[in-house]
Formats: structure tokens, sequence, C-alpha cells
């Protein structure tokens, strides 16, 4: 793989030749200037995005020293392969491997999808020893659909009954990957993952999302040493998860604000180059929502990357924050609540989404104060609330009620906040833009579509959602400035209703 930066005005056509990632997808440069979606996208924003992707594509699988914080950073994801012929590449990759077990991991609908190919290219192109496991469904979600979950306890069974394993090959996308993640690590064998939707942000990431006494948790695992996609599968993945991968994308500016917040409130570590790989890649599908509902090969792929360099992103920094704020808090406690009531549930990125609006809306409010009455963060008191979830998001909330002690100190200071809203209103994104591009692409922007049509349940749902975790958001910032819970109703009738 070609290592180093490439140039900002590297020639598209010269470097896709270059890197393998990149192979074939001048046929996709070749209709930049000439093609026209509803939307208009200008031969130089696309011009831009693929010399970004070339660049960060030549750092994967490298040391590097960081141009902007000057950290050393390591990307252990070799490389990210979207192309039509990702399966040739991924048996070119593992028949350089010496002959092993490889067992290709996924559930009865990403099988049909690509599994069964996956495990002929296998069969057929390598010497290795192919094995099958079917992770189980179990009903998690609001429209009854089955669905494997990843938690704790499936963990432990696919542990138990995993075959002999050397090599851990996921076919899907976001519980499927994560399974395999989190199997791998334990095993201490290597994966990589063919993606099967544009659904989440995990892909590349070291990190694990999953359910564990209950409790929605993040915690490092390892990378995939490679990510492939099929474009003629993620385009023509069910829109639900392509929307829901929408809403996990358009989370970012929020959480990069609530990133930036940690560090001018506690010196905490910040890379503005993790913030801004997804940037070039956002302008496709923000700039062009309809696309992301017509399966525009462009959009796609944009979200897509988005997606992936999002994971790298999360690796780069070594925790979630990145790319996980207050607006990730709604969808993990309606999961909680779902594994705990044995309810159901929506998709990750479809409650994000509808708690991305609802975040970008409470930095709105709060930026907008200049003399703000601060106040201290109450002491937890919501045990009806999560009754037998009570003991793990009391020991999180204890964290945070610390941090909001010493954020309460700069913030007192009328020249401090001043100095923090402006460095806050560079990242954050207009709720109204966030709802639109939502809205534009078919994606869930409402209360109902992710499944609470009750206005006091959901009101009670996101004004809680902040004790559930230690990191501190806009959630916790916008109690401080006395805007939650007192605006909480009015916001959410205002924007999600």
């Amino acid at each position: 793989m070609l290592k180093g930066v490439i140039p900002a005005d590297a020639g598209i056509q010269k470097y896709a030749t270059w890197i393998p990632a990149f192979a074939g997808m001048t046929k996709y440069v070749s209709l930049f200037p000439v093609r026209h979606s509803i939307f208009d996208i200008h031969e130089s924003v696309c011009t831009s995005m693929m010399a970004t992707q070339m660049a960060i594509q030549s750092q994967l699988g490298t040391t590097f020293a960081c141009p902007k914080c000057s950290r050393q950073h390591t990307i252990t994801t070799r490389d990210i392969v979207y192309s039509v012929d990702a399966l040739d590449r991924f048996i070119h990759i593992v028949s350089e491997k010496p002959k092993c077990n490889m067992t290709v991991m996924f559930d009865v609908r990403t099988k049909a999808v690509l599994g069964d190919e996956v495990c002929r290219a296998i069969k057929q192109g390598t010497h290795h020893h192919l094995q099958k496991y079917l992770v189980s469904d179990r009903q998690c979600h609001r429209n009854d659909s089955l669905s494997p979950v990843c938690d704790d306890v499936t963990k432990e069974q696919i542990m138990r009954t995993l075959p002999e394993s050397d090599l851990i090959i996921a076919v899907g996308s976001g519980v499927i990957n994560d399974l395999a993640k989190w199997v791998a690590f334990e095993k201490k064998i290597p994966y990589l993952v063919f993606a099967t939707a544009a659904s989440m942000n995990g892909y590349a990431s070291a990190n694990v999302a999953a359910q564990v006494n209950g409790l929605k948790v993040l915690f490092k695992a390892r990378a995939p040493e490679y990510v492939f996609a099929l474009p003629s599968v993620l385009e023509s993945a069910p829109a639900e998860l392509t929307t829901a991968g929408l809403g996990d994308a358009l989370a970012k500016p929020v959480s990069s604000a609530d990133w930036k917040l940690n560090e001018l409130l506690f010196g905490e570590y910040f890379c503005q180059y993790a913030v801004d790989i997804v940037a070039e890649q956002e302008k496709i599908y923000v700039n062009n929502p309809q696309g992301i509902r017509d399966r525009d090969p462009q959009a796609i792929r944009a979200l897509f990357f988005a997606l992936c360099y999002s994971g790298v992103s999360m690796s780069i920094a070594g925790s979630s924050s990145p790319a996980s704020g207050g607006e990730h808090l709604l969808s993990h406690t309606l999961d909680m609540l779902a594994h705990r009531d044995g309810g159901k549930h929506d998709l990750h990125g479809r409650q994000v989404g509808v708690g991305t609006i609802l975040s970008a809306t409470l930095y709105e409010k709060v930026l907008s104060l200049d003399v703000v009455d601060w106040r201290p963060l109450e002491e937890f008191h919501n045990e009806v609330f999560w009754t037998s979830l009570s003991d793990e998001v009391r020991g999180q909330y204890a964290t945070k009620l610390l941090k909001a002690k010493e954020a309460l100190v700069q913030l007192q200071s009328p020249q401090r906040w001043a100095q923090i809203k402006q460095e806050l209103k560079k990242y954050v994104r207009a709720p109204h833009v966030i709802k639109e591009c939502l809205r534009q692409a078919g994606a869930a922007h409402k209360s109902e579509h992710i499944g609470v049509r009750d206005i006091d349940e959901f009101v009670r749902i996101w004004s809680v959602s902040h004790e559930m975790r230690s990191r501190f958001t806009i959630l916790d910032l916008a109690r401080l400035a006395g805007v939650m819970p007192e605006l909480a109703r009015e916001l959410v009738h205002q924007w999600v209703l």
C-alpha cells in the first residue's frame, strides 16, 4: 500500500490506480463533471472529497505524526475496500495467509445477502478450511422484526459454541460486526468485516457497543484488519438501515462539540484531525439528502466512508468521544429500557438522529446565552425511573457530578464562558439543517418514528438520559445553564413531535 500523505491537490485519476481501495473508482470520477442529481454536486466538492479519501487511505495500517495534535497515531485497519471487485481483493488477501480455520459469521439475513457468496469465494479461491457460524435472532425491534442482540448473553453463547478459529470474517452491519469484534478480541484472533449496509459508524472502530448487565456500555477491543464493501450491496440495502447510518453520521458535529467541550473544561485530549477526516464526506450527503433516499452511488459512497472514517477517528482518539456525545444517550437509554422491560427498540442510528436534533437545539439555546445563572447539577434521585438499573447508573452519575462541580468553577467566569462559546460555535450544526436533512432522506426525525408516541414518556426519557454515562455533554451543560429540564417539553414539541 502507498505510504505517506497524498497531497491535497493530487490528481484523482493518477492516485486511483495507486491505492488498492480506489482501484476501479475512476468510473465514478468520470461522472462527477457531468452527473446531475436533484441536487447538483459540484466537481470541486467531489474532487476534494476524493483527495481527502486518498490521503486517509494512505494512512491506514500505519503509524504517523498527527499534523494537528503532534501525537503519534496508529491506525491498525490496513484498508477500507469499497469496490465492485471487493470479493476478488478479499480472496487475494486471505490467500496469502497460511492455511487456517476461517469462520464466516452472519445472521439469516446477511447470510442471504452476502454471506453465502463470501463462503463460496473462500471455498473456490483459497486453501483455507471454511467454517460457518449463524448468530441466532431475538425479537428486539419495534417493528416486530427479528435480529441478533449484542449483549453479554449472546457473546458468551458464541464463545462457547464457536468452532476453533484462526480468523473471523463478519458479514453484516452493527450487531454482527460488534459481536465478531468482541469475540475475536476475547479469543485473541484477527477479524475482518464485509459490510452489508451503510448503517452505523463502528466498522473501522476498535470499540464495541454492547449491553452488559443491562447497561449500555462501550469498551475498546481491536479494529478489523480490513473492511470490505460491495457498492451494489450497500446501494440495495433496506432504506431503514441506510437512513440509520445517516442519523449516526449526522451526530458528528454535535459529538465533536461535546468532545471539544471536555477539552475546554477539563483539559481532556482533543484532536482536530479526528474531527476533520469526516468533513469532506459530509458535504455530499448533507447537501444531497435526496441522494440517500434515491440510493445515489455518490451519496451512498460518501456516507459509507464518513461512517468508516468516524470509526477511524474513534480508534485514533482511543475513545468514542469523536463520534458519540449527548446525542447518543437518548438511544442508549431507549435500548436499556427495552432490555430491562423485555420490550423493543428501534435501530441505533434512527434513535441517534432524533437525539442529534435535540442536542443541536440545546447547543443553539445555550450558546445564545450571554449572561447565565449557573447552577449545580442535582444529585441522583431517579431510582423510580431506572429501577433495577439504578446501581449501575448511579455509579456513572457520581463521576459526572464531580466533573460538573469542576466545570462550574470555569463557567461562572463571564470571560471564560465567552471564550468557550466562541470555540463551540465552530463545531455545531443548526438543528433545522439536521432535521431537514433527515426528513428529505426519508430518515427518522420525530419521536413517533422511533416508537415513542407519548410526549410525557419521551420528555421523561430524554430528561434523565444524561445520567446513564459519566461523560460530560451538552445535556449536562444545558442543566447547569437552567435550560434543562425546564425547556425539555417545549423543545420536544417544537422539534421532534
